[in-house]
């Protein structure tokens, strides 16, 4: 994947940036669950519980749940 963005200048200063539709739709959906104060604390909990150890392998929960 290739992320072109291109930077647009007047008289040498940053104007506007050009990039993909594709590209603009991530940024937004990143900037949605940043500023989300719940996602952002789930986020978190989720990193710490995965710090600590607590999490299943994809081979666990297959197993878990029945599947080969």
């Amino acid at each position: 994947r290739v992320w072109a963005r291109y930077l647009i200048t007047v008289k040498g200063y940053p104007a506007a940036v050009i990039m993909s539709h594709e590209d603009y739709e991530s940024l937004i959906e990143t900037l949605d669950i940043l500023s989300d104060p719940k996602a952002m604390k789930d986020i978190r909990a989720s990193e710490k519980e995965l710090k600590q150890g607590k999490y299943v392998t994809l081979e666990e929960l297959k197993e878990e749940l029945g599947i080969t």
